[in-house]
């Protein structure tokens, strides 16, 4: 058993875990681990959104999105999200990932002004930008198996053996390296920046970003009933239904 923060990053504790230090958790889980140099990672958040059936231009704007990804600088990984939001549009997310702010930075200079600006919006579209930059101090990861390892998680160098840190209230909170001595209270308020036709939102310090996954193929008989009946029906109610599909080319945040 050890202990989800990895020990570049651990700390003198001034806030204790949740669990005694003989907590024993009821079944395994993991966490990823980056290399030690990785200070941050971003995930940038590239979505198109329209009423009714697609227009042709969605196409398009899709096409440009995978080929930017795959320029000098782009993410080691991306992968898309398909959902129908609760007023009836459809939302296209491209998500990548990288583990290099600077080349993220380098690579994101050239993108953003074609994304937002009057390349593909109109016709039918708009779209949309959320870029998220957690150190690797103020971010957590958690798997239930090692074999299918989704989002940013595919950038890290390797994962944990089975952790302490889960299967209790609190358990997400004390994942995070921060929370050994910060309380990670909320700090300043959100604001609104206009630029042009734009709106740009910036979060208050230490909001937090849930991003969830569920794969149950590998449960069976009553494991899979009592998902699908009692709790895939809870989280379906508290998010929104996404369908994904992962192609490789690749908690609180600070943005």
């Amino acid at each position: 058993m050890e202990s989800a923060i990895p020990p570049h990053l651990k700390a003198t504790r001034t806030r204790h875990r949740r669990v005694p230090d003989d907590y024993n958790p009821p079944y395994p889980s993991f966490v990823a681990r980056h290399r030690p140099l990785v200070e941050k990672v971003v995930m940038a958040y590239f979505g198109i959104q329209h009423a009714g059936d697609a227009p042709p231009a969605r196409a398009a704007a899709l096409d440009w999105i995978a080929n930017a990804f795959a320029a000098a600088d782009g993410p080691r990984h991306w992968d898309r999200a398909i959902y129908t939001d609760e007023v009836g549009y459809s939302n296209v997310v491209s998500v990548a990932y990288w583990d290099d702010q600077k080349a993220f930075e380098r690579w994101f200079s050239s993108v953003r002004e074609s994304w937002t600006g009057g390349k593909h919006n109109g016709a039918g579209l708009g779209t949309f930008i959320e870029v998220l930059c957690p150190s690797v101090a103020s971010y957590e990861t958690l798997f239930s198996s090692l074999g299918r390892l989704e989002g940013v998680a595919t950038l890290a160098d390797g994962m944990s053996g089975e952790i302490m840190e889960h299967a209790y209230w609190g358990g997400m909170r004390d994942r995070i390296p921060l929370s050994q001595t910060s309380e990670l209270a909320p700090a300043g308020s959100p604001s609104i920046v206009r630029d042009g036709t734009r709106l740009r939102v910036k979060p208050h310090e230490n909001i937090c970003l849930i991003r969830s996954g569920q794969d149950w193929s590998d449960t069976e008989s009553s494991e899979r009933k009592m998902y699908l009946e009692d709790v895939e029906p809870v989280l379906r109610a508290g998010t929104f239904c996404v369908t994904k599909v992962s192609r490789s080319v690749a908690s609180p945040t600070d943005t």
